[in-house]
């Protein structure tokens, strides 16, 4: 009798698994063993030993009222596996914050500690953090704090006002004054030291005191003005704001500086900083003695010599249109301006006696007379013997000045007057006017004007009929003698002004056979101390 095997029952699994075993073989073969024996790998948690988070990280107090206190809480939770100790939490920022320090310094996972903030307002706009050191994966935390309390806030801009006045002139620059607080400000005085300073606070500014209020978000601009007391100071201010702020008193600080830009050829003659001469080289020289202010020459001048060629000198690109003293030529302070003989490209002077020579190393004498503009006409085309055959056929009148700048107070006096001459073969009789702005009147005349006329902006006018003989001159070389009318007078403060005016013009006219001719004499200049 024979024997049979058992059945072994058959496992069918599902399509795409196979048995563990061989599940188990594969891994074996794929992987090594004993080194890469399988190991169990843990779920991540994605967190470390020590975690420490705080909620929230920002506190707003809001709205209250000053001395109210009000207290919030911010949380502290250890979500690691492992206590978090902490290190420190102090508050960075406004003193009206304080912490209630938590009892404990360690903080065991899963546990929370709540902080206590308390906060007693002391201005418009409290803010500050808290930090957190602890030895937490993240070592630092910080909660922000802020809240608002019931006062008033001023912001000024800028924070100082710096002016500079041009020829003593005054200068205004603007002040804003914004309330920045949660109630009104109240300014209830503006002050402003420095006798040269003034301040404009508003035609609803009570009592005189520059008081005034502005609702939370207004603002005014306030105009500030500099008046220099001369031409060339330097002043210092404040303005002072009293308000209703928890500070009570803001100060702005105030600069003022008076500077002349440049002087014009004739007041830098009277000052004493302007020298004239020739040079080695048959120049003329104009030298500026200023160490501070530059010298402008804005047209062509006369200038004169007993012992050298009398000329007209300036820049062939000069601007007629320029608006005195400034133009085509600048002399810094130290530096010196050379004009060469017979030039048409740059600085030059032309000769305007026939007979004369050119001296080296001489001085020549400055009245502010512009050339004439017949002779100009023909410098500029670089036509000298044209120069000379006009003066041999017609008048050539030029008129300068006595005095070129004037200072003056108000009620006081001071010199003035004008110097015309005929440099032309031809006598003629000249009409000089000399016009002084409101404010100022003229006395004492040494000839008494034909007329004077008050114009419409209250300036007056004086005009003279002066009779003008040839020139004289001398075939050996000697200087020529020219005719001149020299007319003085008293120059008299009655009206106020603003720091410096610069009169019009002196003018000479003739007539010769092209018709009327014209010069001028730089304006008088007139600082008002």
């Amino acid at each position: 009798m024979s024997e049979t095997a058992p059945e072994v029952p058959q496992v069918r699994y599902p399509r795409g698994m196979l048995p563990r075993c061989c599940l188990y073989a594969a891994l074996v073969m794929l992987l090594g063993c004993p080194e890469n024996a399988l190991k169990r790998v843990e779920p991540e948690t994605g967190l470390g030993e020590r975690e420490l988070i705080v909620s929230p990280e920002v506190i707003d107090f809001g709205l209250s009222a000053a001395g109210e206190r009000r207290t919030e809480a911010f949380t502290l939770s250890s979500i690691g596996s492992a206590a978090v100790h902490l290190d420190t939490l102090t508050v960075q920022g406004s003193s009206a914050f304080t912490l209630t320090s938590p009892g404990a310094i360690t903080v065991e996972p899963g546990e929370d500690v709540d902080v206590v903030v308390t906060w007693t307002p002391q201005s418009y706009a409290d803010n500050a953090h808290v930090l957190i050191t602890s030895d937490a994966t993240t070592p630092q935390l910080q909660v922000s704090l802020s809240g608002a309390g019931l006062y008033a806030g001023i912001e000024v801009t800028p924070s100082s006002l710096a002016f500079t006045s041009e020829y003593g002139e005054s200068a205004e620059e603007m002040l804003t004054v914004k309330s920045v607080g949660t109630i009104d400000l109240v300014v209830s005085q503006t002050l402003i030291t420095g006798a040269e300073f003034s301040i404009y606070t508003g035609a609803d500014s009570s009592g005189g005191d520059g008081a005034f209020t502005l609702a939370p978000g207004a603002q005014r601009s306030l105009p500030v003005t500099y008046t220099p007391p001369g031409e060339d100071d330097v002043s210092t201010g404040n303005v002072w704001f009293s308000t209703n702020t928890a500070n009570a008193v803001l100060a702005v600080p105030l600069y003022g500086e008076a500077a002349v830009p440049c002087y014009g050829l004739g007041e830098a003659w009277d000052r004493g900083v302007l020298g004239v001469g020739t040079n080695g080289l048959y120049q003329i020289v104009l030298q500026n003695d200023d160490p501070k202010i530059p010298i402008c020459m804005d047209q062509w001048y006369v200038f004169l010599s007993d012992v050298s060629q009398d000329a007209i000198a300036g820049d062939p690109y000069y601007d007629l249109s320029g608006d005195y003293p400034f133009g085509s030529v600048t002399i810094d302070p130290g530096d010196e301006a050379e004009f060469t003989y017979n030039l048409t490209t740059d600085y030059a002077w032309w000769c305007i006696e026939h007979e004369q020579y050119t001296q080296p190393f001489v001085d020549y004498d400055f009245r502010g007379a512009r050339a004439p503009t017949a002779l100009l006409a023909r410098a500029l085309d670089g036509d000298q013997d044209g120069i000379w055959a006009r003066e041999a056929e017609e008048p050539v009148v030029a008129i300068g000045r006595t005095v070129h700048y004037s200072a003056l107070a108000a009620g006081a006096s001071g010199p003035g007057g004008v110097v015309v001459w005929n440099m032309g073969d031809v006598a003629t009789t000249a009409t000089v006017t000399e016009t002084l702005p409101t404010g100022f009147e003229a006395s004492a005349f040494s000839l008494d004007p034909e007329s004077s006329t008050v114009n419409s902006d209250s300036s007056v006018t004086y005009t003279w009929q002066v009779d003008l003989d040839p020139r004289q001159v001398s075939s050996s070389g000697e200087n020529t003698i020219y005719d001149e009318e020299t007319i003085t007078w008293t120059l008299t403060r009655t009206g106020d002004c603003d720091a410096r005016l610069t009169a019009p013009e002196a003018t000479a006219s003739w007539q010769d056979s092209e018709g009327t001719q014209l010069s001028t004499a730089n304006p008088l200049v007139i600082h008002c101390e």
